[in-house]
């Protein structure tokens, strides 16, 4: 059974959203920041962004990363055969992205898709990553990564040289158990969105 079809079962039971929720077949590697930072050539998301990348040389765009994942969610769409990369940190704005995200998608004549889903919070608003669940039903695009839900603040990049997503250290170490325990509340992560617009 595929990832997508086991998370489509799930999202529709009445605990999904209350606890961490992962289907990946291997752990996610580490990478640190001033690795992608002075070697990758790297592009950071906002809220609400949606960027593309393919690689096809070491001055190309290598990664496309978000810090401080949330209440908030990263969607990547990865084409193994052109090494073309589109991310978007979607929080309360699937429906507007999805036109870009289809125009990306329909730009291919045979893909090969990877997706990935990580981030949101135990609780947290679910409904865009029900939108994006109908739109890879859609574009039936298969699903290799979900790292849903849990405590625990995110920082994540996706390489568009080999489409997997990295833990990011931000500060260039392993951090400690607890240490990346999300203190926001959703009403103060929704305040930093207003503040930032």
């Amino acid at each position: 059974m595929s990832f997508e079809r086991i998370l489509d079962e799930a999202a529709k039971g009445k605990d999904f959203g209350s606890a961490p929720y992962l289907l990946a077949s291997k752990k996610r590697p580490h990478v640190s920041r001033s690795k992608i930072e002075d070697y990758g050539n790297v592009s950071y998301l906002e809220v609400g962004d949606l960027k593309t990348a393919r690689y096809e040389d070491d001055s190309s765009m290598r990664y496309v990363a978000a810090k401080d994942l949330t209440y908030d969610l990263l969607f990547s769409i990865y084409d193994v055969n052109t090494n073309a990369l589109a991310c978007a940190r979607v929080f309360m704005n699937a429906k507007e992205l999805e036109p870009r995200l289809s125009a990306f998608v329909g730009q291919f004549r045979r893909p090969n898709f990877e997706a990935r889903i990580i981030g949101l919070q135990n609780g947290g608003p679910a409904n865009d990553l029900k939108e994006l669940l109908r739109f890879i039903a859609r574009e039936r695009i298969g699903v290799f990564e979900v790292d849903l839900f849990g405590e625990d603040t995110r920082h994540i990049a996706v390489d568009a040289k080999v489409g997997m997503s990295f833990n990011i250290l931000i500060e260039d170490r392993l951090y400690k158990p607890g240490e990346l325990t999300n203190k926001l509340t959703f009403d103060q992560f929704q305040r930093s969105l207003k503040g930032r617009a």
